[in-house]
């Protein structure tokens, strides 16, 4: 059984990764719940692809391949159900990082998470950001985009 997060190889019928502690997907508990935006703090829901405006494609991590809008003034990312941007996986803090827009410049935060936020394969505590831009927030990696 080979464990998604660390890649190591277990023994057949194993509960967690020998290496990492990771529960292994055998067992029949999912541990990492869909990436999701929480309306209820951003009045908005994940973009539908080609829409205008600013949003992060995930290209990394157990939902590859979704795109979130980015919605108001600030959107947190973190582990927390609360969180704009809810990331369920143990290499994210509960509130991991922001994204805010200001005077039409967005900028990233990391928000004093244990394991860093990562801005183009460089640790940042704050940076702009410009479309294109690859963030890494636990084992997630995300393309922030502006525009189609």
């Amino acid at each position: 059984m080979l464990c998604e997060t660390c890649g190591t190889e277990n023994p057949s019928g194993s509960i967690k990764c020998q290496n990492c502690g990771q529960s292994l997907a055998s067992t029949g508990v999912t541990i990492n719940f869909p990436l999701r935006q929480n309306e209820a703090q951003s009045g908005g829901t994940a973009a539908a692809p080609g829409r205008s405006g600013a949003h992060l494609m995930v290209v990394k991590g157990s939902h590859s391949e979704q795109e979130i809008q980015l919605v108001g003034t600030e959107t947190i990312i973190g582990r927390d159900p609360e969180s704009t941007i809810f990331l369920n996986d143990v290499t994210v803090s509960r509130k991991h990082a922001e994204i805010s827009l200001i005077k039409e410049r967005f900028t990233l935060k990391d928000s004093g998470s244990l394991n860093g936020t990562y801005l183009n394969g460089e640790r940042v505590d704050e940076a702009e950001l410009k479309s294109g831009d690859e963030l890494w927030i636990g084992k997630y990696k995300m393309i922030f985009v502006i525009g189609e």
